[in-house]
């Protein structure tokens, strides 16, 4: 097989070559990744606007689940010998090495030197081409890439599939795009009677007015990568006209797909096409100097839409139903700083998963994704609770889920008013009308709390002695309703009622969301290695089966109560955490400094050899709030190479080539809360020296790997 790929490198390189018998590498780019390799697209659910962190998520989970398809030189066959190189660089450098071999030389004995030279970096190198909300994959013949496992194992990939094409917007006319179409029709029918597959414009006139609830998720995401269907054209024709003819000259096997979501005019035709895949028709932009300010070319992007992002856990982000404070962070942003880690996990073993700030159970929920363990705790006492009941919610049957939501409902409908003049509820009161008047019993515990406490102890008994978890999730509502409303109702301009049925409505229909997956999950999965696979709205939706992995392992392993000074030594290969820096809570300077410097020495000694620590850390307060120094990253990075120093360790730097911009790619990266605050998110490798005989340690401090310049 190896030497078969060697032949098709050779036969690309013979005929990249114009008429004057120069070598044209553009020509042999597109023939040796675009007609003998594969490309992909890969869609974020947010663009550089919000984070970075997307980009470096997926070169990871390239390297963990791409694979050479035959024995590579000295045997290695997987992720850990792949360069990534961008188009252009990659077209230069080869340029480069031609020219300065050749000297105008094509001879074929040229040509064969060439091929045995530039094959082992050619044929391990895969193309990443960046761009702001989006990014195109190619990959050379003889490698495999698991699109389905990326996909479900992400934070960040909202879709991905192949590429059709990817262009500047105004290089594009009828005849390119009917060209592409025509291609990927004539390959889709090549070896199989394929049914129609369906065309999606997504456009701002067809979507944006059905998906406003979901207004939050798209911002700063898909919603930038919409196309203005009635205002674009493609060369000198309206782009509305060219899917017209489009529509006519392919109309057996290309079906487009009418106005609005989810709709069309035509249901018979719908009927007949292919339910496990679509094309998609967008837009995205390039980069600019300022990563998160977005260049100017605009591109249109055509892709198959083969895989959906559907994990559970997404839908409800930074809203899990067992909450206990705004501090929570994102499942998305959590599970890309687990997933930048994976390329280093134990090959031998499953990693063991560490977070001594653990919360809610973020940490360990996306832990329990991917299939592994964790050891969690926070000083919460009360954290192992909250765990459970995310457990066990994520765990419920569609039928329970739709009767807790149908309960809030109820509960919802329940006014104050009814317990000021109960007489109608008095003969048989209802369950949610005794839930809602538990809660309330528990407000007003709330109330005397003293300023600065959590949960009092009262509050935690009365929460742990009521199982039922209808009790519990209203507990947790109006716990949201109280703390993120505090400022409105502090100015009057919002009433506890009205702020508790907004926070009921946004989790019931998160709710009714998760319903819908597991009914879409039941009727149609099938599992292909480790992944759920289902028949989606315009694909297959893909996930990892957490939920099999949750009832399996029960309870949740997070311990409430624990000090992050008693984590356990040498316990964890990877810690990701979020530690509280007083954003939101009101810590003392002298606590919260001490706090910091004994997370240090804490992390490090509980991480095993060659282990890893990825950390937020507050970069910047959109509030007005100030941020003490001491927890932003330039004192964190000097104060922990320190501790490395006086533990005879060493920081390790990235061994692997980075496509431009590379400083895009390197730690540390930003994730942004334009409401809030921006988060900068540090990433550490390290190792134990040896050499302890002399005393000396020499620590790799790669600046620019370590704590590199960042553009604001």
């Amino acid at each position: 097989m190896r030497e078969v790929i060697r032949n098709t490198f050779l036969e690309c390189l013979a005929l990249s070559t114009n008429e004057d018998k120069q070598f044209i590498p553009g020509m042999f780019f597109d023939k040796w990744f675009r007609s003998a390799g594969k490309s992909f697209l890969f869609l974020f659910k947010k663009n550089l606007n919000v984070t970075n962190l997307q980009m470096v998520e997926l070169l990871s989970l390239l390297r963990c689940n791409t694979r050479f398809s035959y024995s590579h030189a000295g045997g290695t066959i997987n992720g850990s010998t792949f360069q990534f190189m961008s188009s252009a660089e990659f077209r230069v450098g080869l340029s480069k090495v031609f020219e300065g071999f050749s000297k105008g030389s094509n001879s074929l004995d040229f040509i064969t030197f060439l091929a045995d030279y530039m094959f082992p970096l050619a044929s391990s190198t895969i193309i990443c081409d960046i761009y702001f909300g989006s990014c195109l994959i190619f990959l050379p013949p003889g490698i495999e890439c698991d699109l389905a496992r990326i996909c479900a194992q992400s934070g960040y990939v909202h879709s991905c599939g192949p590429n059709l094409l990817f262009r500047n917007i105004t290089k594009v006319n009828k005849e390119f795009l009917c060209d592409k179409i025509r291609a990927f029709l004539a390959s889709r029918h090549r070896d199989t009677d394929a049914k129609p597959i369906r065309m999606v414009i997504y456009a701002h006139e067809d979507f944006t007015k059905y998906d406003r609830p979901k207004a939050a998720d798209l911002r700063n995401g898909l919603d930038d990568v919409k196309v203005y269907l009635e205002k674009y054209y493609l060369g000198t024709q309206r782009l509305v006209e060219v899917l017209r003819l489009l529509e006519a000259q392919f109309d057996q096997h290309l079906h487009i797909m009418g106005p609005g979501p989810f709709q069309d005019r035509n249901e018979q035709a719908l009927s007949k096409c292919d339910p496990t895949s679509s094309l998609w028709l967008l837009v995205d932009h390039g980069t600019s100097d300022v990563p998160r300010h977005r260049g100017d070319d605009q591109y249109l992007i055509c892709y198959e839409q083969q895989y959906k992002n559907e994990t559970p856990l997404h839908i409800f982000d930074e809203n899990k139903p067992a909450w206990i404070d705004h501090t929570t962070i994102p499942h998305t942003l959590m599970g890309s700083m687990l997933n930048i880690t994976a390329p280093w996990w134990p090959k031998n073993k499953p990693p063991v998963i560490g977070d001594p700030f653990a919360g809610t159970g973020t940490t360990w929920l996306e832990a329990a994704k991917c299939g592994v363990m964790a050891e969690c705790s926070d000083l919460l006492p009360i954290a192992d609770q909250l765990c459970r009941d995310n457990a066990r919610f994520f765990c419920l049957s569609i039928k329970e889920l739709k009767s807790l939501s149908k309960d809030l409902k109820e509960a919802e409908d329940v006014g104050l008013s009814a317990f000021v003049v109960p007489n109608e509820y008095q003969t048989r009161p209802s369950r949610p009308h005794m839930a809602k008047k538990w809660l309330l019993s528990i407000q007003a515990e709330l109330g005397k709390q003293s300023p600065g406490e959590v949960l009092s102890k009262e509050v935690e008994r009365k929460l742990r002695e009521e199982d039922d978890i209808l009790y519990r999730m209203l507990f947790y509502i109006g716990l949201r309703t109280g703390r993120r409303h505090v400022a409105s109702f502090i100015r009057q301009s919002e009433d506890w009622e009205g702020a508790y049925k907004l926070e009921s409505a946004e989790l019931r229909a998160q709710i009714n969301d998760l319903s819908d997956l597991y009914k879409s999950m039941n009727d149609s999965t099938r599992v292909s290695g480790e992944v759920q696979q289902f028949i989606g709205q315009y694909s297959y939706g893909v996930c990892l089966p957490i939920v099999d992995w949750l009832l399996e392992h029960r309870p949740a392993p997070v311990r409430g109560g624990i000090d992050v000074r008693s984590f356990p030594k040498e316990s964890c290969d990877v810690i990701i955490t979020d530690p509280p820096y007083g954003f939101n809570a009101d810590m003392q300077p002298k606590d919260l400094a001490e706090l910091f410097q004994a997370t240090i020495g804490v992390v490090l000694d509980a991480l095993k050899e060659n282990g890893q620590l990825v950390i937020a850390l507050p970069d910047w307060s959109h509030t007005g709030k100030e941020l003490p120094f001491f927890v932003l990253k330039e004192m964190f990075t000097q104060q922990l190479i320190l501790a490395v120093s006086d533990r005879n360790m060493e920081i390790i730097g990235i061994n692997y080539s980075l496509p431009p911009p590379s400083s895009l790619l390197r730690p540390p990266y930003y994730w942004e809360s334009a409401r809030a605050l921006r988060r900068a998110i540090l990433h550490f490798r390290f190792r134990r020296l040896e050499d302890t005989k002399t005393g000396k340690q020499h620590i790799k401090n790669d600046a620019e790997a370590v704590f590199p310049s960042e553009t604001k």
